[in-house]
C-alpha cells in the first residue's frame, strides 16, 4: 500500500498538480486501499478540520481588504504614507513600504497587499522614474510585512493546527513585522541615494492634519479586527 501511495504521489507531481491536491489525494489513496480504516471516518475527519470558529477570520480578513479597495482607503493611506515619509529620498518606494505596514493591520494577507497597493505605486513610481523591476521587487518585498503584523491569516491557521492561543501568536508577529518594515526603508534609503532618486512631496503640517484625519477610519481598523 506504502508503495502505490508514493507513486500515485509522484506521478501527481510530475503531471504538474499543486503540491496541496497531492497530500490531499495521497491521503484519500491511503483510506481508499486501507483494510483497517472504515471510509466514513475520512468526510468525518475533513468536516472536523474546517469545524473551527476562528477560521472564520479568514474570509472577514480578506472581506476587510476588499472593502478598503472600494472604499478608497487605500488611497488615503497611500497619502498618510507620502505625508510621513515623502520628505525622504525614494519617497514613493519608502510610501511603498510604509502604507504595506498599515495595509498589513488589516487584511493580513501577502497577496492582498501586493494587489492593493501594487495597483495604486507601481505605475505611479514608473511614471515618477523608478524602473519597472525595483517598483515590483519594492511591492513584492514590502507585502511580506502582511503575514506577519497581526491579524495574519497564515498565523491564525499555524496557531489552530498547534493548538495553541491565537491571540498570542498574532501578538508576536509585531515586533518582527515593524523591524522587517524598518529594515526594508534602510534598504531603499541605501538604493535612493546609489541610483539618485529623489524626495517626493512636503506638507505643511496643516495640510498633514486633514490628511490623519481622512485616513482615521483606515488606521482605527486594525483595533476593530
Amino acid at each position: 500500500m506504502g508503495v502505490l501511495i508514493v507513486l500515485i504521489g509522484l506521478v501527481m507531481i510530475f503531471c504538474g498538480v499543486p503540491i496541496a491536491f497531492v497530500l490531499g489525494g495521497t491521503a484519500v489513496a491511503a483510506f481508499m486501499t486501507s483494510e483497517f480504516i472504515p471510509m466514513v471516518i475520512f468526510p468525518q475527519r475533513v468536516f472536523a478540520g474546517m469545524d473551527q470558529f476562528p477560521l472564520m477570520a479568514i474570509p472577514f480578513f480578506i472581506l476587510a481588504g476588499a472593502l478598503m479597495n472600494q472604499s478608497g482607503m487605500t488611497v488615503r493611506l497611500v497619502r498618510l504614507s507620502q505625508a510621513i515619509v515623502g520628505r525622504f529620498r525614494g519617497a514613493l518606494a519608502q510610501v511603498n513600504v510604509l502604507v504595506s505596514i498599515f495595509f498589513a493591520g488589516i487584511t493580513g494577507s501577502a497577496a492582498a497587499d501586493a494587489s492593493a497597493v501594487g495597483s495604486v505605486l507601481i505605475p505611479a513610481m514608473e511614471e515618477d522614474g523608478y524602473e519597472t523591476d525595483f517598483s515590483a521587487a519594492v511591492t513584492a518585498c514590502s507585502s511580506l510585512i502582511g503575514p506577519i503584523i497581526p491579524p495574519s491569516i497564515p498565523a491564525v491557521i499555524y496557531a489552530i493546527t498547534a493548538g495553541v492561543s491565537v491571540g498570542e501568536v498574532l501578538l508576536a508577529g509585531i515586533v518582527p513585522g515593524l523591524l522587517l518594515g524598518l529594515s526594508q526603508m534602510v534598504v531603499v534609503d541605501y538604493y535612493a541615494r546609489k541610483r539618485g532618486y529623489r524626495s517626493g512631496t512636503k506638507f505643511t503640517f496643516k495640510q498633514a492634519l486633514g490628511i490623519i484625519r481622512e485616513a482615521m477610519w483606515a488606521l482605527i481598523m486594525p483595533a476593530i479586527i
